[in-house]
C-alpha cells in the first residue's frame, strides 16, 4: 500500500521530468502543467499505478537526456495538445479559412488518430502519457 505522500510526489516528479524533457519551452510548459493537473484531479487515488509512473518517468528521462525519439514524441504531443486549447482557436480559425473543405476535414480528424496512437504507445510501453 502506498503512503499518503506517494501521489503528490509522483505529481512533482512527473512535472519536473516533463519540464526537463521539453527544456522549459514556453507554450509546452503550460500545456504540460494543465495535462498533469487534470490527470491527477480527475482520477481517484485508487487508480494510481506506481509502475506506470516509474516507466513514464524513465521515458521522460530519456527524452530529457538527448533529442532523440522520446524527445520528439513529447514535444510533438504537447504541441498537438496546445492547438486543441481554446486560446489557440483564434489562430487556427484563420488557417482553416484558407483551406479547402477536404483539407479541413483531414485537419480536424487527425486528433482522433493521434489519440489512438498515444493509447497504443501507452499499452506497449506501460506508460501513462496523455
Amino acid at each position: 500500500m502506498a503512503g499518503p505522500q506517494t501521489v503528490p510526489h509522483a505529481y512533482r516528479h512527473l512535472y519536473r521530468k516533463g519540464l526537463q524533457a521539453i527544456r522549459y519551452a514556453k507554450p509546452q510548459r503550460y500545456v504540460l502543467r494543465d495535462i498533469i493537473r487534470s490527470a491527477f484531479r480527475s482520477s481517484p487515488a485508487s487508480d494510481f499505478d506506481p509502475d506506470k509512473v516509474a516507466r513514464t518517468l524513465q521515458f521522460l528521462q530519456h527524452a530529457a537526456d538527448c533529442t532523440g525519439f522520446e524527445h520528439r514524441i513529447v514535444k510533438n504531443l504537447l504541441m498537438v495538445r496546445y492547438w486543441e486549447r481554446p486560446e489557440a482557436q483564434v489562430h487556427r480559425s484563420f488557417m482553416l479559412e484558407r483551406l479547402t473543405p477536404e483539407h479541413v476535414f483531414l485537419y480536424k480528424s487527425t486528433n482522433k488518430h493521434i489519440d489512438e496512437t498515444v493509447k497504443m504507445l501507452n499499452e506497449t510501453l506501460g506508460t501513462c502519457l496523455r
